[in-house]
């Protein structure tokens, strides 16, 4: 059966002996609609082939593996293939990293006690590492750290969790990439690194994207540029600026009590922690105009109750309480909510008036709230008038 119309891609890790010079390569084979190319390389991205490992004089070094050869229509002549006894065995062969970050530098075992979390490092608490320290005594570190030299020490830029871990396990070293960078390249690496595992809080990722536009305003000092740099969307950048913010305006007038996480346990929702998504309906309430004009003790109080009525609830029952909370701030909060909760449970399809419907659509955008939220106060405001409710 032949490949026509397949696309395909295939590696070999291998030891090879190139004109009397024995090299350990990376082979992609890889073509469209017929296999006609290969490409060799030793790439800068593996953690490194052992050059020496002495119990007598302490860690195992690491050769690092940066050359690159390029070969297209490849004659199978270039190559000797190594003697039997110069393979190496699968347990030689370098292994790629789990991740792009750890692509180039050193790797060498390093002493805990030379580590340090600095101010680059976009984690600032590693949460509990309990398990995390169990497995580490089992199987050690499966993956190196990221670290860049600063004084003498090493910096830890990305692996708190595994270097606390590794602290509890016991051990004296740690498997570690130690790579020259700026504060800059340093919070970027960090911060898209965490990101990516989906293992930072919103909080720290706020403080990480301010951080980058002080180090360089003229590179990060927008949104479009920072959500580049970190690889994710303008909505998401945005969401995270004005979510933090919220909660933060909320806890510096109030007191503690109210926070914002990526996925908070209900349990933790009923006691005043917001989702991101609840967080930025917050700051939608707060840009509001008919909030901005509350007296500012008044302002203060209502904002926090509304951040503790949403909290728990459902993130389209907790939109809804806001946008009618917009209309109305001077309403008690608990009456909004009992309110959206009775109405969420009856659905009706209206006609309306053409010039009704047409000012609705003007009350919501002058209201930054939704055509619903309007309508449904507008009838409850009627039927209360008129004693229907």
């Amino acid at each position: 059966m032949g490949l026509e119309g397949m696309s395909f891609t295939f590696e070999l890790a291998a030891s090879l002996t190139h004109k009397g010079e024995k090299k350990c390569i990376l082979v992609y084979i890889s073509g469209h609609d017929s296999p006609t190319s290969m490409h060799t390389e030793t790439k800068s991205n593996w953690t490194g082939v052992p050059a020496q490992e002495d119990s007598r004089s302490g860690p195992t070094t690491y050769r690092s593996l940066t050359e690159t050869t390029a070969i297209s229509q490849a004659s199978p002549d270039s190559f000797e293939s190594p003697r039997e006894e110069n393979r190496p065995t699968q347990a030689e062969l370098p292994t790629a990293p789990k991740s792009w970050m750890e692509q180039s530098g050193t790797v060498m075992q390093v002493e805990l006690s030379t580590l340090f979390v600095g101010k680059t490092n976009v984690r600032k608490t590693p949460g509990d590492v309990g398990d995390l320290a169990e497995s580490v005594k089992e199987k050690g570190i499966l993956e190196p750290v990221l670290t860049r030299p600063v004084g003498g020490r090493y910096e830890l830029v990305v692996g708190s969790r595994r270097f606390e871990a590794a602290k509890m396990a016991g051990l004296k070293t740690i498997p570690a990439v130690i790579r020259p960078m700026t504060d800059e390249e340093a919070i970027i690496v960090s911060l898209v690194e965490n990101i990516q595992r989906n293992d930072i809080e919103p909080e720290e990722e706020y403080d990480a994207i301010i951080a980058l536009t002080k180090v360089n305003p003229r590179a990060y000092g927008t949104v479009d540029q920072l959500s580049k740099a970190i690889g994710k969307s303008r909505r998401y950048v945005d969401d995270r600026i004005n979510a933090v913010e919220a909660v933060r305006n909320i806890r510096r007038e109030s007191g503690p009590g109210i926070s914002v996480r990526q996925a908070p346990l209900q349990a933790e929702r009923n006691e005043g922690v917001l989702p991101v998504k609840h967080a930025t309906f917050l700051h939608r309430a707060e840009e509001a105009p008919t909030v901005q004009e509350l007296p500012r003790r008044e302002r203060i109080s209502k904002m926090k109750q509304l951040a503790e009525t949403i909290a728990p609830l459902p993130s389209p029952e907790a939109e809804s309480v806001v946008s009618h909370f917009v209309m109305a701030p001077q309403r008690p909060v608990e009456d909004i909510r009992s309110e959206v909760s009775t109405m969420h449970a009856v659905k009706m399809d209206i006609l309306l008036d053409p010039r009704v419907a047409a000012g609705l659509r003007k009350a919501a955008e002058e209201r930054n709230t939704t055509t619903e939220a309007v309508a449904s106060l507008a009838i409850h405001s009627w039927l209360r008038q008129h004693q229907y409710a």
